[in-house]
């Protein structure tokens, strides 16, 4: 039977967290807290993390900060699957692009960079890598 362990999950402008350092090592955890204190965007940014989904299996989902611009969104995980460690690492931010003769940047759009133990891939290979496990 395949395991897989939880060893860290590091957020950066994710939802309503500015930073977030958990570190269960592998063991069982639990999360507890008031209302809007951000159990669920925790289990959030480890599904989309995983999935590219909240928790509740929903991939139309805010994952920027709410009204904060030009930030980075950074969700890494470190986890062992059958004693094997492997880092994963989504990062999302806003693409701003100045066009020729104009003065000012506009939005672009969006876009979502990935990385296994910190080697860049592209999404379909970071899936596959997350199918595996």
């Amino acid at each position: 039977m395949k395991t897989i362990e939880l060893m860290s999950l590091n957020l950066k402008n994710f939802q309503g967290i500015k930073s977030f350092n958990f570190t269960p090592n592998g063991v069982d955890v639990d999360i507890f807290g008031d209302n809007g204190t951000g159990k669920t965007t925790v289990a959030n940014a480890f599904h989309w993390l995983l999935f590219g989904k909240n928790s509740e299996w929903q991939t139309d989902f805010s994952i920027k900060p709410i009204g904060v611009t030009g930030v980075q969104t950074v969700v890494e995980g470190v986890l062992i699957t059958n004693d094997k460690k492997i880092s994963l690492k989504k990062t999302y931010y806003e693409k701003w692009v100045k066009r020729r003769g104009q003065t000012e940047k506009e939005f672009s759009g969006n876009t979502t960079e990935y990385e296994v133990d910190g080697v860049p891939k592209k999404k379909k290979d970071y899936d596959l890598i997350i199918s595996s496990l």
